[in-house]
């Protein structure tokens, strides 16, 4: 639903008060179970963490090769890798990883590049549960170009 603030303001006055939407829908809990559903029968746990056993030990072999590269973390679907200028201080390797983002995202591999206090240098990977081995290794090859292009080995 869409409104203006003075409507919004005016229905709060009078009591109105919503935490979430479509609460027990009965549609959208019966697409959760679904959902599920696929989860169990297609074993998508078991995928999950093929492609993180993939990723990341492409990631730590590209940390041999780039010194940008400080850190290799999460678990499952959900990666992260740390790029820093300097090892030893962590010193965030902000524009650096900006670069590579983009590199990445002309050539096709789509991520978010995260951080906190000024810090945007963490490249995290959320790729889908059901992403085939193809896409993961065709995203860490054009991920390794983009090391390339931007870092001195």
């Amino acid at each position: 639903m869409c409104t203006s603030a003075a409507i919004a303001d005016r229905a709060v006055q009078r009591g109105y008060f919503a935490t979430r939407s479509h609460a027990t829908d009965p549609i959208l809990c019966s697409a959760g179970l679904a959902s599920l559903d696929v989860v169990i029968e297609d074993d998508l746990a078991r995928r999950a963490a093929r492609i993180e056993q993939r990723m990341k030990t492409a990631f730590h072999e590209m940390a041999h090769k780039f010194e940008i590269i400080g850190d290799v973390r999460g678990r499952g679907v959900l990666l992260g890798v740390e790029l820093v200028t300097d090892r030893v201080r962590k010193t965030p390797a902000n524009r650096e990883a900006d670069a590579i983002a983009s590199h990445c995202l002309d050539n096709g591999l789509i991520f978010q590049v995260r951080g906190s206090h000024g810090r945007m240098n963490v490249l995290r990977f959320v790729p889908p549960m059901v992403t085939t081995d193809a896409e993961v290794e065709r995203a860490l090859s054009i991920l390794h170009d983009a090391f390339s292009a931007v870092c001195e080995p």
